[in-house]
């Protein structure tokens, strides 16, 4: 399969469409994904390791669902450029490890939600390797590992810009876990570049703030 068929479903169901066209390694587009209203799972792993993938649609406008599109376009390793995300209400993990992998993505489109929602973007970009300027985070406040992940391996990664004033950062270091909402989220980008926040933004260094060779420069 080389084209995808057509969906015109308008009502989606749970996991509908999961894994639809998973490691489908000749499928070169997609098919147009309309404005149904979004389930959980609905979309997840639906086209991961489509490694000859180049040409996707614009995803719903549609508020999102626990985990809609997690893994969705996941090790499309030919995959240039992403689509349009209009969607402005996420959920848990609904775009959770999108485009990790994916790693001749360089034309990133924008992240328009200003509200977000506990590890909404998480692992999002990671290893991402020609990526080489983040879309604008524009949320003010953070929610547990949002961002966690989520330019971790993009080692040609050199500008951020954020909207939000606070880490909101804790130690957990007694538990197994860490909700953390940056955690590890510039981890081996690139060793140079440039870093923009608000004023109130306390300058921390760090793989979970800001890279430290970047506060060198």
């Amino acid at each position: 399969i080389t084209d995808a068929p057509e969906l015109p479903a308008r009502l989606l169901a749970y996991s509908c469409y999961e894994g639809m066209f998973k490691n489908c390694t000749n499928l070169k587009n997609t098919p147009d994904f309309g404005e149904p209203l979004i389930m959980q799972d609905c979309y997840r792993d639906m086209f991961n390791n489509c490694t000859s993938l180049t040409e996707v649609s614009s995803l719903p406008s549609e508020p999102m669902a626990l985990g809609a599109c997690m893994s969705m376009f996941e090790g499309c390793t030919s995959l240039a450029k992403a689509p349009a995300m209009p969607s402005k209400e996420l959920a848990d993990m609904c775009y959770a490890y999108m485009y990790r992998g994916c790693v001749n993505l360089t034309d990133i489109s924008e992240l328009p939600a200003e509200q977000l929602a506990p590890r909404c973007y998480l692992g999002m970009y990671m290893d991402c390797k020609k990526m080489e300027k983040a879309p604008y985070l524009p949320a003010k406040v953070l929610e547990d590992r949002c961002y966690q992940n989520m330019f971790e391996e993009c080692s040609s990664l050199n500008e951020i810009r954020v909207g939000f004033t606070d880490w909101q950062y804790h130690n957990y270091s007694a538990y197994w876990y860490d909700d953390n909402p940056t955690g590890d989220w510039v981890k081996n980008v690139a060793p140079m570049g440039d870093f923009y926040g608000p004023d109130e933004l306390d300058v921390k260094a760090g793989d979970s703030f800001i890279p430290a060779p970047w506060l060198d420069m």
